[in-house]
């Protein structure tokens, strides 16, 4: 329970201070401001790439990057221009072009297609969700801060009490002081 706890905060606190500082990494044409897998943010260099919106308006976001903060071993595949994801459960391959991907050997549908820029892979954000919950992980979109928060812990929510309060700043005071937990994108109070 108390690992459990522990991630809770680390990813509330994360997004909390992102929000309040504000994160360069913000684009002013609306690309995802950041990506935290299990508490931790992904950082994106320029050997990384950048998140960016593409001109059909879909965010795209540099591939590898996330898939190794999550503990997967990441591969390309030149021969097929597909990107292999291997995780302690599954087999994942994501081609360049194809609106689909592969779970260990099952063809799932993303509806939209990664792209090589710069020799660099990126997907959509919604082929990113679909891939992360394919493996096991929640994936949120925080629309107001532009963060994508990935996560696998698990939590009984009977432990938790919906929290609601009119003040941001109690909001805040509770979440430091680890009475308030943020999950799914709902604040819980904790026992």
């Amino acid at each position: 329970m108390s690992k459990i706890y522990k991630r809770l905060i680390s990813c509330v606190l994360i997004l909390l201070l992102s929000v309040m500082i504000g994160n360069k990494a913000m684009a002013a044409n609306g690309a995802p401001a950041g990506v935290i897998v299990n508490g931790k943010s992904v950082v994106f260099t320029s050997k990384t790439g950048y998140p960016y919106v593409d001109k059909n308006g879909f965010n795209m976001v540099p591939f590898n990057p996330i898939m190794k903060a999550t503990g997967a071993s990441v591969g390309f595949d030149k021969a097929n221009n597909t990107a292999i994801v291997v995780t302690e459960h599954d087999r994942i391959e994501v081609s360049v072009g194809e609106k689909i991907f592969y779970n260990n050997n099952i063809e799932i549908a993303i509806g939209a297609v990664a792209v090589k820029k710069d020799g660099k892979i990126y997907v959509p954000f919604k082929a990113l969700k679909a891939v992360l919950e394919s493996a096991d992980f929640t994936v949120e979109w925080d629309k107001k801060t532009k963060i994508i928060n990935a996560y696998t812990f698990k939590f009984n929510k009977d432990e938790y009490v919906p929290y609601s309060t009119s003040s941001a700043k109690t909001l805040v005071t509770q979440v430091l002081k680890g009475n308030v937990v943020y999950i799914k994108g709902k604040y819980y109070a904790t026992p």
